[in-house]
Formats: C-alpha cells, sequence, structure tokens
C-alpha cells in the first residue's frame, strides 16, 4: 500500500516546525473542531458516532492473530497507565 504524497508532504513539515509553529496548529485546529462539534446536529453526531463504531468493528473483524494480540496488548497497557494515574490521583486527595 502507498502512502499519499500529500500525507507525506505534511508529516515532513510537522516534523520541521518549530514550537511555537507547533502549538499556533494545534490552535488553530482545536479552534476548527470545536467550531465544527458545535455546528453539528445531533442527528449528525449520531451518524458520525455510528460510522465510527461500524468501521471499529469491521476492523476488529478483519484483523489476524499478530494484529488482534498487539491492539490487546495496547488496551492493556493503555488502561494499567490509566489505572496507576487514578490511584495517585486519589492518593493526592
Amino acid at each position: 500500500m502507498t502512502t499519499n504524497p500529500e500525507t507525506l508532504r505534511k508529516r515532513k513539515y510537522i516534523s520541521k516546525e518549530t514550537p511555537g509553529q507547533r502549538e499556533a496548529r494545534l490552535e488553530c485546529e482545536r479552534e476548527r473542531k470545536r467550531r465544527k462539534r458545535t455546528e453539528e446536529t445531533s442527528e449528525q453526531r449520531e451518524t458520525r458516532l455510528t460510522r465510527m463504531r461500524e468501521r471499529r468493528r469491521e476492523q476488529i473483524s478483519n484483523e489476524n492473530l499478530e494484529e488482534r494480540e498487539m491492539r490487546l496488548n495496547r488496551e492493556k497497557k493503555r488502561k494499567r497507565e490509566l489505572r496507576a494515574r487514578n490511584k495517585e490521583n486519589r492518593q493526592v486527595l
């Protein structure tokens, strides 16, 4: 599978940006997403979420054993880190 040249161009640009440029880009992206979500109707939101769930289900059903193990390991690691973070927060309070 080949990667889209536009994607490669964006990756190269992002890898060479300064911290200031990165912050400005992320702020702009956050604002764009925030605006887009506020303009989204509940029907559009449900459609988007349904599509995302369906896509995720398809990905999981089409994965091979190696991909499945990698996904499960990632999920276990993420949950472990989340539990540790929550435990830390509870001890601080």
